[in-house]
């Protein structure tokens, strides 16, 4: 799926992605993945994801995202996307 602004659809991309793996899993383990904004800026935004098991970290990755057209233009993130997101912005 994608997002829509004034009728041109947008796609969210990966623009660099940072990950530490700390320790493996299984496949058939129960793994939580948390995801924290910490940044929503213009075109992008910065997340935080960590995976663990229990107590124990797994991973910890460092991501950005940013808002594409189709043809790989950059774009704002839609007012009313930006604002659902907004919500989740940690400081």
């Amino acid at each position: 799926g994608g997002l829509y602004a004034a009728h041109e659809p947008l796609v969210w991309a990966v623009r660099r992605m940072s990950i530490d793996f700390a320790l493996p899993a299984r496949v058939e383990e129960a793994l939580r993945v948390r995801t924290i904004v910490l940044e929503l800026k213009g075109a992008r935004m910065r997340l935080e994801q960590r995976v663990s098991r229990g107590a124990e970290q797994l991973v910890n990755a460092a991501v950005e995202v940013c808002v594409i057209t189709l043809d790989g233009r950059p774009r704002r993130v839609p007012d009313a996307v930006r604002k659902k997101l907004e919500s989740f912005l940690q400081s």
